[in-house]
């Protein structure tokens, strides 16, 4: 071969089996380079997207019959190195591939190398190079790969994952959450429904079924929450949420959804559901014991003769109104309790001022004992839409905390204020007491029973549990901030009638 009559890829040792016109429209109508070089490194033909990266590389044109290859070349890892075209002049006539990333720009490349043979595929005569830029697949890929990985950690934290079931082939596909789950290694489940339904909890699996049938039936979600037994024997509760799919006949051959260990939730409102049996329970027993007493007490007046001892009058009269409003307040907790939550129907427009004349007066040996600085502000909201009963007693619980949890030495000091903001109107109890770090765990638990913003007080933890039971009864929210040695403040947000 000469460098003046170069060998073509026309030529009868190089030529294709396809006509000339088509090879070319074929090399030009793709955006990857494309290059021929025979045993000699000598260049025979390439299009147009590889004489713009050797001009690029090596600021020429790229001749025809010349050998191409210089030590230059190395510098340039997209071309492929000497030991790439060795292997294939030297080798059985098998395709090779390579991909090479530049450390410049991050570009990756893949680089294919096939071997030109005659009729014996063993007898090379040179090579046909593609290269393709691969960078947005493989970064595609990357991404994809990421985004995998996140949803399984995800899935992983939310103690969540995803299924699908091939009901054709009775096949079902867990993500690796749902195995941890269930407590099982991948080769301990056989992807079958039988093999799920074995760790169904036995008392679980007749709903179970009854809720697939009637998805299935009814077209509608299949959304169950029911006990497992995993691999160990451990109990879990689980809630599972799954939709099927249809074919054309109105067959369902398809099921995909979702399974979340909602364990501690379970737990935790089982938990809920003992302590207000508990309180329940406690506050029949306290009405019970105290009905008779407080009769009596209430008999008082038609057996006592008034006039004679001013002094003696005014102590029955305390004693009266007190016996009263406890009377009233054991009935304002059954109903808190029994009800859980007021119709709203039921709602009047209560005011905050005669609400606190009612506080102060059941609290007034506790704010004289105590010397409390009680203060009120409700110029921007004087009436708040509630049940009377439940209003009292919130703001005697919270205003009764602030007193119990004061600072050694300090005399209490607490304001009540009221606010209208985002069509709500908002309460807030702000005491100067101890006040206490709230972390996390500590916000949660404060308002459960037997909850204490301190253990160093005698109290029981219950005020606290009611008045977040009353305030949720109103529709309304509560929270709680407080700084160690400032204070604490209950803002209350109720909904406007």
């Amino acid at each position: 071969m000469s460098k003046t009559q170069p060998t073509r890829i026309t030529d009868k040792k190089f030529a294709p089996t396809q006509p000339r016109a088509m090879l070319e429209a074929l090399m030009e109508g793709t955006k990857h380079a494309i290059w021929y070089l025979d045993t000699d490194y000598r260049f025979l033909e390439g299009n147009t997207a590889f004489i713009d990266l050797y001009l690029n590389c090596f600021g020429q044109l790229p001749e025809k019959g010349t050998a191409l290859y210089c030590e230059a070349w190395e510098q340039f890892p997209q071309l492929g190195c000497f030991e790439d075209y060795e292997n294939v002049f030297n080798g059985n006539g098998a395709t090779r591939s390579k991909t090479v990333k530049l450390v410049a720009t991050g570009t990756i490349y893949k680089l294919e190398f096939l071997p030109i043979t005659d009729t014996n595929p063993t007898q090379v005569h040179g090579v046909c190079v593609q290269l393709k830029d691969i960078t947005a697949r493989i970064r595609s890929r990357q991404e994809l790969e990421e985004s995998k990985t996140q949803l399984l950690e995800a899935q992983e934290i939310g103690g969540i994952g995803n299924w699908n079931w091939d009901m054709e082939n009775n096949e079902i596909n867990w993500s690796d959450p749902l195995f941890n789950i269930f407590g099982l290694h991948p080769n301990e489940f056989d992807g079958s429904y039988e093999s799920l339904v074995r760790y169904i909890h036995p008392e679980e699996k007749e709903a179970f079924h009854d809720d697939i049938r009637r998805s299935i039936r009814e077209k509608s979600d299949h959304d169950i929450v029911l006990r497992i037994l995993t691999h160990s024997g451990e109990t879990k509760y689980v809630h599972q949420k799954g939709k099927a799919f249809y074919d054309d006949n109105g067959w369902a051959y398809r099921m995909a959804g979702t399974t979340q260990d909602v364990t501690q939730t379970v737990l935790a409102n089982q938990k809920i559901a003992l302590q207000n049996k508990e309180l329940q329970h406690f506050v029949h027993v306290v009405s019970h014991n105290l009905r008779s007493p407080i009769s009596n007490i209430l008999m008082l007046p038609q057996v006592y003769v008034r006039g004679k001892h001013p002094a003696n009058d005014a102590i029955v009269d305390q004693m009266i109104y007190m016996t009263k409003r406890l009377d009233q307040t054991i009935k304002d907790l059954n109903h808190t309790l029994e009800l859980k939550k007021v119709n709203k129907a039921d709602f009047r427009m209560v005011s905050l001022h005669k609400v606190m004349l009612e506080v102060k007066k059941l609290l007034d040996d506790d704010l004289r004992k105590h010397k409390v600085q009680l203060s009120t502000d409700f110029s921007l909201a004087s009436d708040i839409p509630c049940y009377q009963g439940y209003m009292l007693n919130i703001l005697y619980n919270l205003i009764l905390n602030g007193i119990r949890y004061k600072q050694f030495g300090k005399n209490p000091k607490i304001h009540v204020s009221s606010d209208k903001r985002d069509g709500k109107r908002i309460v807030r109890v702000r005491d100067n007491g101890i006040g206490i770090e709230l972390t996390p765990e500590r916000r949660k638990k404060i308002f459960e029973m037997y909850g204490k913003l301190s253990g160093k007080t005698k109290g029981k933890g219950l005020g606290l549990y009611l008045v977040k039971a009353q305030v949720e009864a109103l529709e309304g929210t509560i929270n709680v901030n407080s700084i160690p040695g400032k204070g604490t403040t209950f803002t209350m947000e109720f909904n406007a009638l």
